[in-house]
């Protein structure tokens, strides 16, 4: 199934307006702070592509070994 349980949308923030008293970071900066809270995720991203890839293989493997010529 790898990742199409996951629901993905679209936000922007084009006409967002933010009250300097209430802005965390420096202004800016939120791509970079964004993609680095990324890190994280995508090392579970790399297991699920471990999961699957070694499911796949076992299932390649049982497969050979059944069939014939």
């Amino acid at each position: 199934m790898g990742q199409f349980a996951s629901e993905f949308s679209f936000i922007s923030f084009a006409e967002l307006f933010v009250p300097d008293d209430i802005i965390l970071g420096e202004v800016g900066q939120g791509y970079r702070i964004a993609i680095s809270n990324l890190e994280a995720g995508r090392i579970g991203i790399v297991a699920q592509c471990i999961c699957v890839t070694e499911a796949v293989l076992e299932t390649a493997i049982d497969s050979a070994r059944e069939r014939r010529s």
